[in-house]
């Protein structure tokens, strides 16, 4: 088994001058620290999961393709040209899901 943990997006809170802060803990509103300074944005998600090794050659192929793809899409007329050594120096591995779950935090300013 396997713990997958993503991240999508984190924004750390910043919207207050030395100042306010300063203001709001001598008027003893304690809880504005971890409300509105200690505190920041996120989306997240955890998977568990069973990892396996790909070893057919197509397999291994195509997903290779895919990652390319998405990145260097523009670039892919030449792929052929380079697949056999990034399979040769490549792992492949697919994940079966068992479970996920996710979070978010958002802050209203």
């Amino acid at each position: 088994m396997i713990k997958l943990v993503f991240v999508s997006r984190t924004n750390v809170a910043d919207e207050y001058s030395l100042d306010e802060i300063q203001k709001e803990v001598d008027s003893g509103n304690i809880s504005f620290l971890n409300k509105n300074v200690f505190t920041n944005e996120y989306e997240s998600a955890i998977a568990d999961g069973r990892l396996e090794r790909i070893n057919e050659d197509s397999e291994r192929e195509y997903a290779i393709r895919l990652l390319y793809g998405k990145y260097y899409s523009d670039k892919m007329q030449w792929f052929d040209l380079i697949k056999d050594d990034v399979l040769k120096n490549s792992n492949i591995y697919k994940v079966y899901l068992t479970n996920v779950t996710g979070k978010e935090k958002y802050i209203e300013i």
